[in-house]
């Protein structure tokens, strides 16, 4: 399940990388058909509107790609609210990282040195669970962020055409 957390990463990154190039590429577009933006003919008005729409698109994913990438996961917890018995069956919460540093450092290796086989497989099923959700999370991100990549390129692309056609 982690190692889909680090696939998802990656692939947000790599949305970054080509949107980075789709945006080097309008940079250069709008740099090389400049003259056309400034015009006040049909083709300049056209791209104008392309221009400020493939910008709220890269503002908009953008946004997508920091939803995909941003840190997810259990919230700490309030050492009160901590088991601090051994309970059969139950989760004594050893295996969070907020839930361990939330703990007194001899409380937690008794609770650990203590624990049952069932503890453990909570344990185990609550942390599989977790990660879980946040794939589910993290790979709706990442569809929205890839669709915007297909958006934005083809704004991009109409654009260039734009520009080309307005030169004919």
């Amino acid at each position: 399940e982690t190692d889909f957390l680090d696939l998802a990463d990656k692939k947000a990154r790599f949305a970054l990388v080509i949107m980075s190039a789709l945006n080097a590429i309008a940079l250069v577009l709008v740099m090389r058909g400049g003259e056309v933006l400034g015009q006040a003919t049909l083709w300049g008005i056209l791209l104008r509107v392309e221009v400020a729409a493939y910008f709220v698109a890269t503002v908009v994913y953008i946004w997508h790609a920091i939803e995909a990438l941003r840190p997810r996961g259990q919230r700490g917890h309030l050492a009160r609210t901590l088991p601090d018995a051994i309970v059969p069956a139950a989760s004594m919460r050893v295996l969070f990282h907020s839930d361990i540093a939330a703990r007194d450092r001899d409380a937690f290796r008794d609770l650990w040195t203590g624990l049952r086989l069932d503890n453990v497989t909570a344990e185990l099923s609550d942390q599989l669970h977790m990660v879980s959700c946040i794939n589910v999370l993290k790979y709706r991100a990442l569809g929205r962020l890839y669709a915007g990549v297909g958006i934005m390129t083809a704004l991009l692309s109409v654009a260039i055409l734009t520009v080309g056609a307005s030169r004919m």
